[in-house]
């Protein structure tokens, strides 16, 4: 594969796999929470939210964040499976747990939206890699 297609390839992941998930996080966190929130008050935005199921308005936005950042580091390691890899996803994902616990609005639906987050591009981008090693054979 030349330079030109792995920098489009990288670039479209980082569009398709970390820019999209978090912009859709956002607009469902937007859209559907109460301007209680401070970061929310901090937009100052005046405008009627919209009603959707629980797991929608509450965890998807976390398990969102969470496919993304793991994204990113599958993207930053180049989908290879090396230690340092699997270093940082492991810490990010034990971070992010330690963070949803200790924040004090624990819920272990978003547990398990943070891990399924972590997990899904680990496993895509794992098949991705092993499936480029056997056709570079």
């Amino acid at each position: 594969m030349s330079k030109k297609n792995k920098t489009t390839n990288k670039v479209k992941n980082i569009l398709y796999f970390v820019i999209f998930p978090l912009l859709l996080g956002t607009v469902i966190y937007v859209s559907t929470r109460t301007n209680n929130i401070y970061f929310l008050k901090a937009l100052n935005l005046e405008n009627s939210k919209i009603s959707l199921p629980n797991w929608i308005m509450f965890n998807l936005p976390d398990g969102l964040w969470a496919f993304s950042f793991s994204s990113l580091i599958a993207i930053i390691w180049q989908n290879s499976i090396r230690k340092e890899y699997m270093f940082w996803l492991i810490f990010s994902c034990i971070v992010s747990i330690i963070i949803e616990i200790s924040y004090g609005t624990f819920d272990l639906l978003d547990l398990i939206f943070i891990l399924i987050g972590f997990l899904i591009p680990f496993i895509y981008f794992k098949h991705l890699y092993l499936l480029t090693k056997i056709q570079n054979l």
